[in-house]
């Protein structure tokens, strides 16, 4: 059974319709109808949101067990019932033992299962606030080697755990996607429940945007958190115009002083401000990529013949171009009345397609 089944399910079991759901969860109608469709996964924090909602964890959502109820190994399941039993200052041995038995760096002392957390943790703590990250010094500090080789497979690059070694195929990829490509390893690093030998990123190609597998999620939020960090974000978030937000600006942002590709920039906005703000990104006419809770539109589905992102598209060409203006918001969002607007900021680039950025207004 898939997340989007497993979420239907749930909710009848509950006797809850898409709106009561989205409004117990934090989330929009919209986005749950996306879900159950299969036409959008949700992202890590959905789905935090999602578990508590539905009143079941993550791990269900994604793979269908339960946490204590499904453990079926009796010896799991004592471990479990005996670490509940003890008092702090043995549970506290225990962890560390765990963390010498599965060859954990203990750089972090932290007590926590939210990448995020261990993301800010680390910022402030242990790199003190230096900014923007240097990723390979970061890795210098974990004592984590860098190797650049080929994979094969399309593979981008992969982490060997226990003996601290990141190989990365620098021939794929801009310098932005390599150094989200090693945080995205360096999480996986870091979070202690992490414990398998080996890690891939992009195995055989595959996208990052629509895996089901938790911890590659977590990692890839422990990276995004890391690079793009809540505090600067709310600094610069703040700064913001309260009306139009050219891409330019927000690619000056992201280029000069974050050091990360324009798109994770932007969608980084998007979760601190979803009601104001839509990220889409586009190929070849079609929509490849929705960072919203209320666009219309999915990935596969055609670019709206009145957005600048389909003239763009259609003009096509050899040459980076932006275009910005003001238009209604029911070329972009369902059900919008007449009198709402949005202000669209497409970028066009001859290799990666479209990215629009829209503003409410």
């Amino acid at each position: 059974m898939s997340i989007d089944k497993r979420i239907i399910n749930r909710r009848k079991e509950l006797n809850l319709n898409q709106a009561a759901l989205a409004k117990k969860a934090g989330l929009t109608a919209p986005s749950i109808s996306q879900y159950e469709s299969g036409n959008r996964n949700p992202s890590y924090e959905a789905l935090v949101k999602l578990s508590a909602a539905l009143n079941v964890s993550v791990d269900y959502l994604v793979s269908g067990h339960e946490s204590e109820e499904d453990i079926s190994d009796p010896e799991s399941l004592l471990i479990s019932k005996i670490i509940q039993s003890l008092d702090g200052t043995k549970k506290h041995d225990i962890m560390n033992f765990l963390r010498l038995l599965t060859g954990q760096n203990t750089i972090i002392n932290l007590n926590s299962t939210n990448p995020k957390k261990y993301a800010d943790h680390f910022f402030q703590n242990i790199l003190k606030e230096a900014f923007p990250i240097r990723i390979e010094e970061v890795a210098s500090l974990l004592s984590i080697q860098i190797f650049d080789a080929s994979l094969g497979n399309g593979t981008e690059a992969m982490l060997l755990k226990q003996s601290g070694t990141i190989i990365i195929d620098k021939s794929i990829g801009n310098q932005a996607r390599q150094k989200l490509t090693l945080a995205t390893l360096v999480g996986h690093f870091i979070l202690p429940w992490h414990t398998k030998e080996t890690y891939y990123h992009r195995k055989h190609g595959a996208s990052t945007t629509t895996s089901e597998d938790v911890e590659s999620q977590e990692a890839m939020m422990f990276a995004k958190s890391l690079l793009t960090p809540s505090k600067m974000l709310e600094e610069d978030f703040s700064k913001l115009p309260s009306g139009e937000i050219n891409i330019e600006h927000l690619e000056d942002l992201a280029i000069n002083k974050y050091d990360v590709s324009v798109t994770m920039f932007c969608n980084r906005l998007v979760e601190f401000d979803k009601a104001r703000f839509n990220v889409i990104t586009s190929k070849n006419g079609v929509i490849e990529n929705v960072h919203s809770s209320n666009v219309s539109f999915v990935k596969n589905d055609p670019l709206p013949s009145q957005s600048l992102a389909f003239e763009l598209n259609n003009e096509g060409g050899n040459e980076k171009r932006i275009r910005s203006k003001k238009i209604a918001s029911h070329v972009w969002i369902k059900d919008a009345s007449e009198s709402e607007y949005v202000f669209e900021s497409s970028s066009y680039n001859p290799r990666y397609g479209v990215l629009t950025f829209l503003s409410k207004l």
